[in-house]
């Protein structure tokens, strides 16, 4: 029930003649903590609770046969690097044909001009052969799906969920499929800015200051007379889809949101970032999706990310000088890996309400629904990010107002619940 407020203004009550009330001796009620004991430590340590609060966290990956993801993601390093340096009617025949562009990452080979090339690997029939891809990609499938599914395990414990809740979304995704299903691979080389045209630089040096030259510096990454490229965004800010992802770089580009210092954090920076032969080392960060989220009741907050890519540095050697395609400075390299909840497998919430998730609000409800209609959900109020630009921004103006719409429809939900 409503009630009009009462007529005229308030009293003028001075600062002096207010009452005072000391404080509650009890913190305000929060939700119980994600169970201590929720660490792993083996295949890498990782700290439960910090990837529960920011939605990600660094691997420490070792370049040795003993990690458990390093061989198998640096030999399909090699391999799509590789591929990216065939002819483009070669790479074509890995582009199926989509009637609606904005699909056009989903699966098989896309290139955005000036932007990235991208290989979206879901079945085996569609991966690439040539450079042992397709038997590489099988390998670094089984690994990474591995890790991710011991981390599942370890969350369902952490949030006291019965063993095998979150599991059994998986479904048989744990290999690299022979038809097409939720969970994917991306292999993408991005293209590094190149130097702006500026005024030639007059060298005060020379018999006649008059007079301009082009310098090149071998120890630059850029000629002279050209300005200073600038890093630029090349996958806007965003939440990932599914449960797990992990991302392996092999130059810093990657950044995540921290919530903690409320600034974005280059995860992807490393003391020694280049071996003794000058070939990038490998780092691996894992990250949390909204399927995850919302299973968790936002316990598991979506780890929010963007990518950038760098100007090249006179630290690596020119592509011509190397056999190895990885160690041109022109391109910056990424491996992703997403493991999503297979689009059949139908849910409930309340399956996945513990007392450390916590009831959930009535908004967020969802009673035996499948997986593909909770990504229709997610979905209608997010965005590409590795489509044209074009499409990419047409779709965020309506990713924008479908979320005010659904603000508004929670917001009365909400309401009519508490009346």
């Amino acid at each position: 029930m409503q009630y009009a407020p009462p007529p005229g203004p308030p009293p003028d009550i001075n600062e002096s003649q207010q009452t005072q009330y000391a404080p509650p001796p009890y913190p305000p009620p929060q939700k119980p903590l994600i169970h201590s004991k929720s660490r792993i430590n083996e295949p890498y340590p990782i700290d439960l609770e910090l990837l529960a609060h920011q939605g990600w966290v660094s691997l420490p990956m070792i370049d040795s046969d003993l990690d458990l993801l390093y061989p198998t993601f640096s030999a399909l390093f090699n391999s799509s690097a590789e591929f990216f340096t065939l002819p483009e009617e070669v790479k074509e025949k890995y582009r199926p044909q989509f009637k609606d562009k904005s699909h056009a990452s989903e699966e098989g080979y896309s290139h955005i001009p000036g932007e990235k090339c991208l290989v979206t690997l879901r079945k085996v029939k569609m991966t690439p052969t040539e450079f042992e891809l397709r038997e590489r990609a099988e390998k670094a499938w089984k690994a990474g799906a591995a890790l991710m599914h011991t981390v599942l395990l370890a969350i369902e414990d952490s949030l006291g969920m019965q063993r095998g809740t979150l599991e059994r979304t998986v479904g048989p995704q744990m290999e690299l499929p022979e038809q097409t299903h939720a969970s994917l691979m991306r292999m993408f080389r991005y293209e590094r800015p190149l130097p702006h045209e500026g005024a030639l630089r007059t060298d005060s040096d020379t018999p006649d200051a008059n007079n301009t030259q082009e310098v090149a510096s071998k120890d630059a990454p850029f000629p002279d007379n050209t300005s200073a490229p600038e890093s630029r965004i090349v996958s806007e800010a965003h939440r990932d889809l599914g449960l797990l992802t992990i991302v392996i770089g092999h130059t810093p580009g990657l950044e995540c949101w921290s919530p903690e210092v409320g600034r974005w954090i280059a995860c992807e920076e490393i003391p020694q970032p280049y071996d003794e032969n000058g070939k990038p080392r490998l780092t691996a960060t894992l990250l949390t999706g909204q399927t995850l989220s919302r299973f968790t009741n936002n316990r598991y907050s979506s780890g929010r990310h963007r990518v950038l890519v760098h100007p090249m540095t006179p630290h690596t050697s020119s592509a011509s000088e190397n056999d190895n395609p990885l160690i041109d400075p022109s391109y910056r390299f990424s491996l992703v890996h997403a493991l999503r909840a297979h689009y059949p497998v139908k849910v409930s919430s309340s399956e996945f309400t513990t007392s450390v998730t916590g009831h959930y609000p009535p908004p967020l409800r969802f009673a035996d629904v499948s997986i593909r209609e909770i990504y229709t959900a997610i979905t209608n109020s997010h965005w590409n990010v590795n489509i044209d630009p074009e499409i990419r921004r047409k779709q965020q103006e309506d990713a924008k107002e479908r979320s005010r719409q659904l603000v508004e429809q929670q917001a009365q939900a909400l309401s009519a619940h508490s009346a």
